[in-house]
């Protein structure tokens, strides 16, 4: 059964991220409650399995101006915090699934009068004037939302927090996104084993509230040592690794210092 919703929409033509400031029960218990007068369309917690309030091809309470032509996705946490990888895998599903239902294109849009993913601040006081909804971060994660929709490299789940494992291949993406919410200057350290005998190379970037996605680098790994990155890029929140052309898969633990 549906929760708070008007019949029919738009159709839609945006996707708006959202944060739920506080958790997924709550914000579950509050969309039933029809004092309320809020929904979404999803509710996203962190282990990104995804909960579906209102359908799509109706209007969700969650954007005011926005509401009768954006998909509402509601993400656990609070503004500021990052995406789990679980949260990116589970919203680039959603999206891939309804971009073919309802043909909005899988691009990122920061216009409100576009098309694509946006976000809850966009829009301002006519979207309900949330200014930090959802915050730097989840905003920041949109490319690789959007470039995992489109089928490219799903984040791992081991990487939602400062350390843990790659698994590299033509599909694997490690996000990770810094505690605290940034860091002047950052030393990547990769321990691996190899799958056979032709070392991958990683590809890494770096991102920066002020200049996206930077800081471009490929670091093959040599046989039996651990390779080290140092990131000098200022004011870095967040990296992204992948496998970059061939060699063979490797097993990377990666930890941040």
């Amino acid at each position: 059964m549906w929760v708070n919703s008007t019949p029919g929409c738009g159709p839609p033509r945006l996707w708006t991220l959202h944060s739920m400031a506080g958790t997924m029960a709550g914000t579950d218990a509050w969309s039933r409650n029809p004092a309320s007068q809020v929904s979404a369309h999803f509710g996203i917690p962190k282990n990104g399995q995804a909960r579906q309030w209102v359908n799509t091809h109706d209007t969700a309470w969650h954007a005011a101006g926005a509401n009768p032509y954006a998909i509402g996705i509601e993400c656990e946490g609070q503004s500021g915090d990052s995406l789990t990888a679980s949260q990116i895998r589970e919203i680039a599903a959603i999206l891939a699934w309804s971009a073919a239902e309802h043909g909005i294109p899988l691009q990122i849009t920061n216009n409100t009068g576009g098309r694509g993913l946006a976000y809850h601040a966009l829009g301002g006081a006519a979207w309900g004037g949330h200014p930090a909804c959802p915050g730097a971060p989840v905003i920041a994660a949109r490319p690789a939302i959007i470039e995992s929709a489109q089928g490219g490299p799903t984040p791992s789940a081991e990487d939602d927090d400062m350390q843990g494992f790659l698994r590299t291949g033509p599909k694997a993406l490690t996000v990770i996104s810094i505690k605290g919410g940034s860091a002047k200057e950052i030393q990547l350290i990769a321990d691996y084993t190899l799958q056979g005998t032709e070392a991958p190379t990683l590809r890494i970037a770096a991102h920066s509230a002020a200049a996206g996605w930077g800081e471009v680098t490929h670091l093959t790994l040599p046989a039996n040592a651990k390779a080290r990155h140092h990131f000098t890029h200022g004011d870095v929140n967040g990296i992204s690794i992948r496998r970059a052309g061939q060699g063979d898969d490797a097993e990377v633990g990666w930890n941040l210092v």
